[in-house]
């Protein structure tokens, strides 16, 4: 089974390890097998980010709670949320799709947050062709076999998202409300709710900078959209 390794251990198995074939077939490895702190490793030491590297990471044995990190390493490493793997069976396809197709929900939120097109199309082919096809294919059939909550959820969830024109809007929406709201009573053509009362009298600097730290139910939970990538400390 792969191991995490030091950079010790590293060395004294693999003496090319400085050798640019050498690091990235270790990182595909790493990326494979959900090794955090391999990967976070191999990526300082200067192992190249390749398109495949976030599908490699999602249609691995890792789960979710090692994907996670692995691709927020990724992405701090300088990988492209948008950009389509090149060549192998899922070529063509975003980081989104892979990470949707294999039901690493999560991560796909954080590719979100940071900028994926949720309404990129794979050129050329007739089956899933987006992000949301692959969401209905998991979710979408509520009587299909095998289809559990948090696909029928998570298939809702990028429905929204995709009506509302991209991940954005759709988690600016209710700031939005509530700016266009407090500027209705402020003509008096609304009346403010009594537990919003307080916060459309404040000062509008003040009321901007509160809004700014409110969170909605749209928000992602903070360990999904952090760049904080502490690796689990069991192993499997």
């Amino acid at each position: 089974m792969y191991q995490e390794l030091s950079l010790d251990r590293l060395r004294s198995r693999y003496p090319d390890l400085d050798e640019p074939t050498t690091k990235e077939s270790l990182l595909t490895g790493a990326l494979i097998h959900g090794r955090v702190e391999s990967v976070r490793l191999l990526l300082a030491r200067g192992a190249r980010v390749e398109d495949r590297h976030f599908s490699d990471a999602m249609h691995g044995c890792s789960p979710e709670r090692r994907a996670l990190p692995i691709v927020k390493l990724l992405v701090s490493a300088g990988a492209d949320v948008n950009k389509p793997r090149g060549c192998g069976t899922c070529a063509g396809t975003s980081p989104l799709m892979s990470a949707v197709r294999m039901n690493k929900y999560n991560v796909a939120k954080y590719l979100l947050s940071q900028g994926a097109d949720v309404n990129y199309v794979v050129p050329g082919e007739s089956w899933s062709p987006d992000a949301l096809a692959v969401a209905r294919h998991n979710g979408g059939n509520i009587h299909g076999f095998g289809v559990k909550a948090a696909d029928i959820e998570f298939y809702g969830f990028l429905t929204n998202v995709v009506e509302a024109g991209g991940w954005k809007p759709y988690a600016r929406a209710p700031r939005v409300a509530l700016v266009v709201l407090r500027r209705l009573c402020e003509k008096e053509r609304a009346r403010p709710p009594p537990e919003l009362a307080y916060l459309f009298a404040l000062d509008k600097f003040i009321f901007w900078r509160v809004l700014s730290f409110w969170r909605s139910d749209r928000d992602f939970a903070p360990h999904i959209t952090t760049r904080k990538t502490t690796a689990p400390h069991y192993y499997w």
